[in-house]
């Protein structure tokens, strides 16, 4: 009954074999340079961050306005 809920036919691992596995160098390799990535790109989503803050400030200070309208085309049509 569990094979029908599956969608592959794969033999599955208990958590305590995933638990057990020897280490990977490219998962520490990768880890590394996600947080050495994460240190770098930390002062540009601070001004990220910074700059949304003071668009919405000046956005609620400015308030909504109607959206503008154009002219019609009809009265700029030529008269051929």
């Amino acid at each position: 009954m569990d094979n029908l809920k599956r969608v592959t036919l794969l033999p599955t691992m208990a958590p305590g074999e995933l638990e057990q596995r020897p280490p990977n160098p490219a998962r520490a390799v990768q880890s590394f340079i996600g947080e050495v990535v994460s240190f770098v790109a930390k002062p540009l989503d601070m001004l990220n961050h910074g700059v949304a803050e003071w668009t919405r400030g000046v956005a609620k200070a400015l308030g909504s306005y109607p959206a503008a309208r154009g002219r019609s085309r009809t009265r700029w049509r030529s008269r051929s």
